[in-house]
């Protein structure tokens, strides 16, 4: 075992064979403690290979620890707010930049506060940068890099952080602490904050209070001490180091053999997300490979870079499970499928990477009337029928029904136009997934007939939400002044109906022969453990 060259940590995280090198480990590969030095190595001789990789440096590839799993999870969003930290560089997390008066901390907190200065700051420009100008008198441009919380398992873990930038301007931390900086340089160390300031808030905050409008400042970036360019770098698959994941949440992966992206897919817009907006650069961060490097990987309404999702799912082995937003145009739908068959192919260009498949599915809970997709559906389905009192349950079943045929279609032709395996074929890298759920039989049944789920379906996802999970135990019985006790109760009354419900949906499967998988199932799982425990469910 070789040391670590980070204070208080043990060795090199296996995963990262490039991180070994000379008998030590970059120290941000570093991630036991003293204490667990036993239970990690960092083999300089033989890099410990997960999800198949040969690479430089390794003798042989190692079969990753989730090849056989049939466990899935589904990823947090994307965002400062997260408790995942799905990237190196925190700015990538980012929402986006908004306007604040120089000096004024609380009023301006949001860009939709005063929407007359953040044109005047931005000029019209995408928030998702800096400035591109000189800032106007009296003004700042502000952005969340870590909002909120208690500095969590993983920030907590790094004493500091260094945030670089270019251009000609001047930075400054309005939550937070700065640690030291240089006299004209483009660099300062910097600490978030954990307790909450005279505004209540927690986490870092930058502010740009001066930049010149011939060079602007630009490529502000934020990543752990230790951790610079070339140390983001060797994490990275990718030929874009801004793309690299952070390694430890990449090991926190390992026991997944699916990963669901449906919270980083932009699902929460009512309005139609037009094509020729959409995948714009300056307007959504879609364009990995020509991705300005200031722009953040999230792109708020409009999801996660699909070349991000598939780079994931082959740095952790997984395949990746992608929710489609319900309200793309048929010229974002082609896109995005275009973009995932090329993302594919492009990661699957070594021999020693892992297999990967794309579950596909369109939109989510079109069943549930509290969601998005399920008032898109009822909307659609009803101006398709000229009936404006067409009934909500048989409008959504139908319309996704339809959607969902009309998704994996345009999946199955861009995978075929990219030269990947089509669906009949045992090596077709491409599943299409009907959402369904367990409260409504009748309605699943009616999309399934909708979807011609015998001929075009591979899976049938049931959304297992026993107990009306999600952190939402009110609306068992629609009363917000339930005790642990009454959800427990109400919870124990509802599981007996379980085996019943499931019942048909596997007769369903079954009579397709199609398999049948299930989501939203931890919570449940939880609760129904706390109940068999007796300890309550709030």
């Amino acid at each position: 075992e070789a040391p670590c060259d980070a204070p208080g940590a043990g060795s090199c995280l296996p995963a990262f064979c490039a991180a070994c090198e000379h008998g030590t480990c970059a120290p941000f590969a570093c991630s036991c403690s003293a204490d667990d030095e036993a239970d990690c190595a960092c083999r300089p001789s033989r890099c410990v290979c997960d999800a198949g990789w040969g690479g430089d440096g390794c003798d042989e590839p190692a079969a990753a620890p989730n090849d056989a799993s049939a466990l899935g999870v589904n990823l947090s969003p994307v965002s400062p707010a997260s408790d995942e930290w799905q990237f190196t560089d925190l700015m990538l997390r980012a929402r986006g930049w908004f306007a604040q008066r120089s000096g004024v901390y609380g009023a301006w907190d949001e860009p939709w506060a005063d929407a007359d200065l953040q044109a005047a700051v931005f000029g019209g420009g995408d928030a998702r940068r800096p400035p591109a100008g000189a800032l106007p008198h009296d003004t700042a441009a502000a952005v969340w890099v870590i909002e909120g919380g208690d500095g969590g398992a993983w920030a907590a873990a790094y004493d500091a952080f260094v945030v670089t930038w270019e251009g000609t301007g001047a930075l400054e931390v309005r939550v937070g602490e700065v640690l030291g900086s240089g006299r004209g340089t483009h660099r300062m160390r910097v600490r978030p904050s954990w307790t909450p300031d005279a505004a209540g808030r927690t986490g870092l905050l930058l502010r740009i209070i001066r930049t010149d409008g011939a060079d602007p400042v630009t490529n502000v970036r934020v990543v752990p001490e230790g951790a610079d360019a070339d140390g983001i770098a060797q994490f990275s698959r990718a030929a874009d180091e801004r793309t690299a994941f952070h390694p430890r949440f990449v090991e926190s992966l390992a026991p997944y053999g699916v990963l669901r992206f449906r919270h980083w897919a932009g699902l929460d817009a009512d309005d139609v997300v037009p094509s020729g907006d959409a995948l714009t650069v300056t307007q959504a961060a879609r364009g990995v490979a020509t991705l300005p490097a200031e722009d953040a990987a999230q792109g708020g309404a409009y999801g996660v870079a699909p070349e991000h999702i598939v780079r994931l799912g082959v740095a952790a082995g997984a395949d990746v499970w992608v929710t489609v937003p319900h309200n793309a145009d048929s010229g974002l739908l082609e896109l995005l499928a275009a973009r995932f068959a090329a993302a594919v192919v492009a990661e699957s260009a070594s021999p020693s990477a892992p297999a990967l498949r794309v579950w596909v599915e369109s939109g989510d809970a079109a069943w549930d009337a509290a969601s998005p997709t399920h008032r898109w559906a009822v909307k659609a389905r009803r101006q398709q029928l000229g009936d404006p009192d067409a009934d909500a349950g048989l409008a959504s079943s139908l319309w996704h029904g339809d959607r969902s045929r009309d998704v994996w279609v345009a999946f199955e032709l861009a995978f075929l136009d990219a030269g990947l395996p089509g669906v009949g074929s045992p090596d077709s890298p491409l599943v299409r997934v009907l959402g369904a759920a367990t409260d409504d039989v009748e309605w699943t049944v009616r999309a399934a007939t909708a979807a011609d789920v015998a001929v075009e379906c591979d899976v049938i996802a049931v959304d297992t939400t026993f107990c009306r999970s999600r952190g939402l135990p009110s609306r068992l019985q629609g009363s917000l002044a339930m005790s642990a006790a009454e959800v427990a109760q109400a919870c124990t009354a509802e599981l007996g109906s379980v085996p019943g419900r499931l019942r048909p949906f596997v007769e369903l499967a079954r009579a397709s022969d199609l398999r049948l998988a299930s989501y939203s199932t931890g919570a449940a799982l939880a609760e129904a453990d706390a109940v068999r425990r007796g300890a309550g469910a709030g």
